[in-house]
């Protein structure tokens, strides 16, 4: 549609359940930010022989991945995933990645650059999409990380570097906090 994005769209037909509708952007300005978002929307009908009732529901599915430079220091991503049903995959994809991932993903991530040193951290949420439907939750997640650097200095030049000039320290500390529920 443009230098910065495009759009997909497309229909399929089920002959046992009825129409499903799906699209698909990516989105990009260099440097900057990119990305895509996906939706799709099956309008199921299924009829009970037994009862002659005709069951209508609507299921979907959005996706989306976004990466982004605030600066050129600063950095952050965020994906996530979401249905309407643990049952979605199975029923309405070919894909067999799809099929078989049983675990929905929602996370942002971030990461500075602080002179020599860094901190980064995350959001992550899991939703197990089998039996007791488990959902996980890793939030904080941060890391500080301090680049090894040499105590004593370096030698001057034309000096013979002495043992101590060879001892270095650096830090990296990390922390991380579950919640399942």
């Amino acid at each position: 549609a443009s230098e910065y994005w495009d759009i997909q769209s497309w229909m399929d037909y089920y002959e046992t359940s009825g129409p499903s509708f799906s699209t698909q952007m990516r989105y990009n300005k260099r440097y900057s930010f990119s990305g895509n978002f996906g939706a799709s929307v099956a309008y199921t009908s299924s009829f009970d022989r037994f009862s002659f009732q005709e069951t209508k529901s609507k299921r979907w599915r959005i996706n989306f991945n976004h990466r982004q430079t605030i600066s050129p220091t600063f950095s952050m991503t965020a994906s996530g995933n979401f249905l309407s049903d643990s049952r979605y995959f199975t029923d309405f994809t070919d894909n067999l990645d799809d099929r078989l991932n049983r675990t929905l993903r929602s996370q942002v991530n971030f990461s500075k650059r602080l002179g020599r040193s860094s901190v980064s951290g995350s959001y992550v949420f899991d939703e197990n999409l089998d039996g007791d439907k488990r959902k996980t939750e890793t939030f904080p997640n941060l890391s500080f990380t301090l680049p090894a650097t040499q105590i004593f200095g370096s030698a001057a030049p034309g000096e013979d570097q002495s043992w101590y000039h060879t001892i270095r320290m650096g830090y990296s500390s990390t922390l991380r906090h579950f919640s399942e529920g």
